[in-house]
């Protein structure tokens, strides 16, 4: 009931946000990213999807939400005798942020820029195996700061090369047995190398 009051809210933000943007007066730019995230033994990657709105000459309104999915491995659970159960533990995080980005030479043009957006992160755990199966979810504050530099590559296309510092809050994970066989999640932090493509229309 949780995960779907949240999913909910969040798609809600987004739509509306979207609404804004177009029925205001101002340049529009969809946005696609994907970066790579150090969090794992192979690493894994980071994939968005954004809106921006030019707001001042040098400054636009964005709004992204990208996707991470990390395998944590086998975790083994407690026990007082005999070979201890064992389940699969993955993890999602889904950050939704806000913010503010600004270019130097202003959004249209090459050079370089700075973007600060507040999160809301959604962590999605799920379980699997002989010792335990099922899902949680937890929802927490985050932050996204980014720097990098603006390349245009035509009339109306842009891309963005540079790293996003990324940070959210802590969560537990509600069912003990689970809890103690993976520990507390400590949250996402890391820097990560970041390119995005932008359209103007």
């Amino acid at each position: 009931m949780r995960s779907t009051v949240v999913v909910t809210v969040l798609c809600t933000l987004v739509v509306l946000l979207f609404d804004a943007t177009v029925s205001s007066a101002g340049s529009i730019a969809y946005s696609l990213g994907a970066g790579y995230v150090d969090e794992s033994p192979n690493g894994l990657g980071l994939a968005s999807l954004g809106v921006s709105k030019l707001a001042w000459r040098h400054f636009e309104v964005t709004a992204d939400v990208a996707y991470m999915h990390f395998d944590r491995g086998t975790v083994s659970f407690r026990c007082f005798d005999g070979p201890c159960p064992q389940s699969h533990l993955k993890t999602s995080v889904i950050p939704v942020s806000i913010g503010l980005a600004g270019y130097l030479r202003g959004p249209r043009r090459s050079g370089p820029y700075g973007e600060f957006s507040p999160s809301l992160v959604v962590n999605r755990w799920s379980t699997e195996g002989g010792a335990w199966n099922g899902r949680f979810t937890n929802v927490t504050a985050g932050l996204k700061v980014g720097l990098g530099g603006r390349v245009a590559i035509f009339e109306n296309g842009r891309l963005d090369l540079g790293v996003l510092y990324l940070l959210s809050g802590s969560g537990e994970i509600e069912d003990r047995a689970v809890r103690d066989a993976t520990g507390r999640f400590d949250g996402l932090t890391g820097v990560v190398p970041f390119a995005r493509l932008s359209i103007t229309l």
